[in-house]
């Protein structure tokens, strides 16, 4: 699975309410292949991976799992 806010802007919405970790450090930092996405979810998380991206990072940029 792979959902981007690009190619599809309808589906990412039910992530919205999911926020970044707080810090860099503690954040998953697992990139998605093929792009400049990294997971800025917190270190052990379950679910899939998501990026965030605009202005303080509050905006859900993609979302994928282990597979992609």
């Amino acid at each position: 699975m792979k959902i981007t806010r690009n190619e599809n802007p309808k589906e990412i919405k039910q992530y919205d309410h999911i926020k970044p970790a707080p810090t860099f450090s503690h954040q998953c930092q697992r990139r998605l292949r093929g792009s400049m996405f990294m997971c800025t979810q917190p270190l052990g998380h379950s679910g899939p991976h998501i990026a965030h991206a605009g202005l303080f990072k509050k905006v859900v940029a993609a979302v994928w799992d282990n597979s992609t």
